[in-house]
């Protein structure tokens, strides 16, 4: 909340860029075309030793997802605004993020 207070909150009329952790090559190509790049900078240097193979599966049971969603509600509701905002995203991809958030954090979210 400390840097929301000292940046988008300062600023409600910039325009905000986003890149998503779960979609973070997709998002950081889409970005560099809209820059004015090919789109493919990442993919040329992409080395990732394997972890493109691991699938995260975490342990924490829906209910645990519900009290630490619960616990970070200012910044569940920070990172919404961010995903509204962000200009580089379509309508579904929003739409897709914050339903996914949805599934986590249930309609405390």
């Amino acid at each position: 909340k400390f840097y929301a207070n000292i940046t988008i909150s300062q600023y409600p009329k910039n325009e905000i860029l986003v890149v998503r952790t779960e979609h973070l090559w997709d998002d950081f190509s889409n970005l560099d075309v809209a820059l004015g790049g090919s789109g493919n900078f990442l993919r040329r240097s992409y080395v990732d030793h394997g972890s493109s193979n691991y699938t995260f599966k975490s342990k924490m049971t829906d209910q645990g997802k519900k009290l630490l969603c619960r616990a970070l509600a200012e910044e569940v509701q920070i990172y919404k605004d961010l995903i509204r905002r962000a200009v580089n995203l379509e309508d579904w991809e929003k739409q897709e993020t914050l339903h996914e958030l949805q599934k986590d954090c249930g309609e405390a979210s």
